[in-house]
This record gives structure tokens, C-alpha cells and sequence, in this order.
């Protein structure tokens, strides 16, 4: 992925930040870091884990964040969308409070994945509820530009379902990756995840 410009000291707003592990990350590089999460046991133990009072800890939620507009050069979302009731709500206040020419980073679980895809199937099978919500790409990209972001660039992640960890080695090896990464259609069906970088246009004050 192109790496997102980012001067040193730019304010960041880390959505979903569960143990403030990319929030200490990002002040350590020298910027304003603040994680937002609404679960008060998370944010106690972000706070237990630093120190330093490197980054600020917030609580709060995806729809109505605490924050005046154009707040943030860069918002990073991983690992939250599986839990959105209302992605498309949360890409609108998340591009509120970016600044014109600020970033977004998000991840999403890959509903085109096939091993995603047979669980889906399992679960519609049996009746049961979906345990995590999951995105096709190009959904969220339509979803990305409804919200006046503008896609940039994806990437896919290739990491093994939790319960197959003996699936790394092979993923890791050269051949499968070649193809995973360089055979059109291959990562929609491989990744379980995607990163995504969108951009918010235009002037201030818009």
C-alpha cells in the first residue's frame, strides 16, 4: 500500500482501539494519537499499558464521535467493521471529522474469501446468526464514495483462519503468494481481509 503522508505531530484518531496497541505505536513516531473505543475494560487496559500517557483514551462510538470536524490528518479503523450494525453511518462521521486531504485506513473481513464463504453458507444452513459481519470489496468501496471519501488503493491481508493455523507455512511460501497476490480474482477468494486507503477531497470548511 502507498504509505499515507503524514508530517510529524499530525493528529490521528485510532476508532476501535481496543488495547491502544496502534495508538502508542503512533505517538511514538511523534504524533497526536487518540484511540476512541466504547468499551470501558479495553480503555482501562489501553491506560494500564501506557505509562507514559503517550496517546489519549477516549470512550465513545462510530456515530457520534467526540470531536469537532476536520479534526484528523488520518483515521484508522481495524478490526471494528465486523461489529458495525451501520458501516455506511460510520464512513459519513468518519470523513466529518477527517481534514480535507486526510486519510482513512480500514480493514474489512472479505465475504468473497472461500472459507468466509462456507461458513456463511453453514450458518444460513443451520439458522444461526452471523458471529461477525463481513464485506465484499466492491461494496465497500461504493460505500467509501456514498460517504465523499475518495478509494485510493486495497490490499489484501493473507493471514490463516485462527482455527487452521498450520495454513501460515503454505500461505507464506512463494508460489501460493505469487498467485494470490498477481492472478486476477485470486484475492478476492484468498484474503480474508482487506485494507483499504481512502482520502478525503477538497477545501476546508466543505
Amino acid at each position: 500500500m502507498t504509505p499515507v503522508p503524514l508530517a510529524s505531530g499530525s493528529r490521528v484518531l485510532d476508532l476501535g482501539s481496543g488495547a491502544g496497541t496502534y495508538v502508542r505505536l503512533l505517538s511514538s513516531h511523534g504524533h497526536r494519537a487518540v484511540g476512541v473505543d466504547y468499551s470501558i475494560p479495553s480503555l482501562k487496559r489501553s491506560i494500564e499499558a501506557d505509562p507514559e500517557r503517550l496517546g489519549r483514551y477516549l470512550c465513545g462510538d462510530a456515530y457520534s464521535l467526540p470531536f469537532r470536524d476536520e479534526s484528523f490528518e488520518l483515521l484508522v479503523m481495524i478490526g471494528i467493521f465486523q461489529a458495525l450494525g451501520e458501516p455506511a453511518r460510520a464512513l459519513t462521521e468518519a470523513r466529518r471529522v477527517l481534514r480535507p486531504g486526510g486519510h482513512l485506513v480500514l480493514e474489512i473481513l472479505n465475504a468473497n474469501e472461500i472459507l468466509i464463504r462456507a461458513r456463511t453458507l453453514l450458518e444460513r444452513t443451520r439458522h444461526e446468526n452471523a458471529g461477525v459481519r463481513t464485506f465484499g470489496r466492491s461494496q465497500m468501496t461504493r460505500w467509501i464514495r456514498a460517504a465523499g471519501l475518495r478509494p485510493l488503493r486495497h490490499v489484501p491481508v493473507f493471514l490463516p483462519p485462527r482455527n487452521l493455523p498450520g495454513l501460515e507455512p503454505w500461505m507464506d511460501h512463494p508460489v501460493p503468494r505469487f498467485f494470490l497476490r498477481t492472478v486476477p480474482g485470486c484475492a478476492d477468494l484468498g484474503a480474508p481481509s482487506f485494507l483499504l486507503l481512502a482520502r478525503r477531497d477538497g477545501e476546508a470548511g466543505q
